[in-house]
């Protein structure tokens, strides 16, 4: 309610279909403005910290102040065993999984601590195991390391940024959609 969201990612076309969806469903449930409420800005590969640079100065010259932060970007990884996974796969999955979400905090966390108030997600997955507990992904551990990350990060640091700002990393199973059936 009264949210203005920046939505990020590589592809401008996707984003925008994604922005006409919502504001579909926020002109049919009444929301005054709708069209105002959600921007995108394409372009943005979260392994680039020069596009995190970027989303950063945006989303500040736009907005002033972010109250919330959702790290949700990543990719699937490198379908190989580790022993089998060049180290430069590994090296990506870590820097658009994991790297970008430092990134993203380490800019914005500054700004809402000084204000008092601020909350951050880390979307991680199940495939990230638990505090004690590993889930089996061999020919995925990048992508497992990388999830198993966000929410060690969010673990450690809210004892850094809190109480101002609520850090916490939710680890959702596989979600229906386009890349779970393949296409």
């Amino acid at each position: 309610a009264g949210a203005r969201v920046l939505l990020s990612a590589r592809s401008l076309e996707k984003l925008e279909a994604a922005r006409e969806e919502i504001v579909a469903e926020l002109r049919g449930i009444g929301y005054p403005d709708p069209e105002g409420r959600v921007t995108v800005l394409g372009d943005v590969d979260v392994a680039d910290e020069a596009a995190m640079r970027r989303l950063f100065d945006h989303a500040t010259n736009l907005y002033g102040d972010v109250d919330f932060l959702i790290n949700n970007a990543g990719i699937a990884g490198a379908e190989e065993m580790v022993v089998d996974m060049a180290l430069e796969d590994w090296n990506r999955t870590m820097e658009a999984n994991l790297i970008s979400n430092y990134s993203l905090i380490r800019k914005f966390a500054p700004r809402m601590k000084a204000r008092g108030r601020g909350v951050v997600l880390n979307v991680s997955s199940y495939f990230g195991g638990e505090k004690y507990l590993a889930v089996a992904y061999p020919n995925r551990s990048d992508y497992s390391v990388s999830k198993a990350g966000q929410r060690v990060l969010a673990e450690i640091l809210s004892r850094h940024l809190g109480p101002e700002i609520q850090i916490n990393a939710m680890a959702p199973g596989p979600v229906d959609g386009v890349r779970l059936r393949g296409q």
